[in-house]
C-alpha cells in the first residue's frame, strides 16, 4: 500500500470533507429527503447518539479525506444480557482510489478501537445477492432469517418505474406472487377483540421505558429500545420524517409502528415499515397498527410499501396477511470482538423472540 496514505481517527473539522467523499461515493448521500442540512444529518447519525459517538476512522492522501468508515455504537439485547455493540455504515472510497485494499484497512482500525472499548460484537445488514455471497466468505453469518417483504397498489405503475427490459417476465412474477399471496392468507385475518386507541405521535415519552421493559425478556435478540433512542432515532428534526402511531388500551401503552414516506425519488415516493411492535399477548394489534398504517400510506398516494421482518414471525405473518409479498431476503454479518458470545444458538430460537427491522439499519 502507498506509503502516503495516513490512517487515522475522526477529527473536528473533517465533516465536510467526509460529505463530499459520501456524495461522491454514493452518487448521493444519504439518498432519502432531508429536513436540514446533509452535514446536520450526518452529525446527528454519528456524533449524537445517545449511546455515544461513532468510531469514524478516515484515510487521507495529502490533505485530501480518501476514504472513510463508520461504527454506529448501539445496544443489543442477546440471550440474556445487553451488550454494547456496533454496527458498520457509511464505508466509501473514492473511485479512484478503489481496489488498493484502503477499505479493509479502514475497517480493521475502526474494529481494533472498538476491541479496546470492551464492545461486544459487530454487525452489518446487507440486502445485496451480490454483497451476500462475498460476505459469506469473510465474515459469519447471524443465523436469523429476514425476511423482504413487498406490497404493491398497482403493478402495472410500478413496472413502469422500473425501468426494466425485463418487465414481462416481473409483471407476471408479481401478479403469481400475489395470487398465490392472497390463497394462502384468506382465512388468516385475526378477529378484533379490544376497543383500541390508535393515534400519531411526534415523542417517546416515560411510558415507552415501561413498555421495553415489559417486552424485553419476551426476546433472544433484539436492539436496546428505550425512549432515548426512539426519540433520538425516529423524532430528531435532522434524521428523517417519521410517522409514529401508538396504540393504547385503558390507558396502557400496548404497541407501536413507525412509517416513513421516502420523497428522494419525487416522481415515485415508496412507503417503508420501519418498525413494529407489540406486548406479546396482542398479536391482533399488531394487525390494526398495519391497517392503519395501508390506509395513511394509499391517501398519500404510495403505491409501493417495503417492510423487513423476521421470518416466520407473528410480523410477517401480519404483513402477509395485510397483502405484501415476500422477495428475497436480508442478512446480517458479524464479527466478534469480545466475549465470544455463542450466536449459533439462535438458531434454535422461536422466531418470536427474535426482532429485527429495517429500523434496525440505517438503511432508511
Amino acid at each position: 500500500m502507498d506509503k502516503n496514505f495516513i490512517f487515522r481517527l475522526f477529527e473536528s473539522g473533517d465533516e465536510d470533507e467526509l460529505i463530499k467523499l459520501l456524495e461522491l461515493s454514493f452518487r448521493g448521500w444519504p439518498k432519502f429527503d432531508l429536513n436540514c442540512s446533509v452535514l446536520d444529518h450526518w452529525r446527528w447519525k454519528h456524533l449524537d447518539n445517545p449511546v455515544g459517538p461513532s468510531i469514524v476512522v478516515v484515510a487521507k492522501k495529502g490533505s485530501r479525506i480518501i476514504g472513510c468508515n463508520h461504527g454506529i455504537p448501539l445496544k443489543l439485547k442477546i440471550f440474556h444480557d445487553i451488550y454494547l455493540c456496533s454496527q458498520g455504515t457509511d464505508d466509501a472510497v473514492s473511485p479512484n482510489f478503489r481496489g488498493m485494499g484502503i477499505s479493509k484497512e479502514l475497517q480493521n482500525m475502526r474494529l481494533d478501537v472498538e476491541k479496546k472499548k470492551l464492545w461486544t460484537l459487530n454487525y452489518g445488514a446487507i440486502g445485496n445477492p451480490i454483497l451476500i455471497r462475498s460476505y459469506k466468505k469473510m465474515y459469519n453469518h447471524l443465523p436469523i432469517k429476514i425476511s423482504h417483504l413487498v406490497k404493491v397498489t398497482d403493478i402495472g405503475l410500478h413496472l413502469d418505474k422500473m425501468n426494466s427490459k425485463f418487465k414481462i417476465f416481473k409483471k407476471y412474477g408479481y401478479y403469481l406472487l400475489n395470487y398465490l399471496n392472497k390463497i394462502k392468507t384468506l382465512n388468516r385475518i385475526p378477529s378484533i377483540k379490544y376497543d383500541v386507541d390508535i393515534s400519531e405521535i411526534n415523542y417517546f415519552d416515560d411510558s415507552y421505558d415501561l413498555f421495553w421493559n415489559n417486552i424485553k425478556n419476551n426476546y433472544s435478540f433484539i436492539l436496546e429500545k428505550t425512549k432515548d433512542y426512539l426519540n433520538w432515532r425516529y423524532c430528531d428534526s435532522r434524521s428523517r420524517s417519521y410517522i409514529i402511531k401508538k396504540a393504547m388500551l385503558n390507558e396502557k401503552l400496548i404497541g407501536f409502528i413507525v412509517l416513513k414516506i421516502n420523497k428522494y425519488d419525487k416522481k415515485y415516493p415508496e412507503g417503508y415499515i420501519v418498525d413494529l411492535i407489540t406486548l406479546s399477548n396482542f398479536y391482533e394489534v399488531g394487525y390494526m397498527l398495519v391497517q392503519e398504517a395501508l390506509r395513511f400510506l394509499d391517501e398519500n398516494n404510495i403505491n409501493i410499501i417495503t417492510a423487513y421482518f423476521v421470518e416466520n414471525s407473528k410480523y410477517e405473518d401480519i404483513l402477509i396477511s395485510s397483502g405484501f409479498i415476500k422477495l428475497n431476503k436480508m442478512h446480517i454479518f458479524y464479527q466478534h470482538l469480545n466475549n465470544d458470545i455463542n450466536i449459533d444458538e439462535l438458531n434454535r430460537e422461536d422466531p418470536n423472540k427474535i426482532q429485527f427491522t429495517i429500523g434496525d439499519t440505517d438503511w432508511i
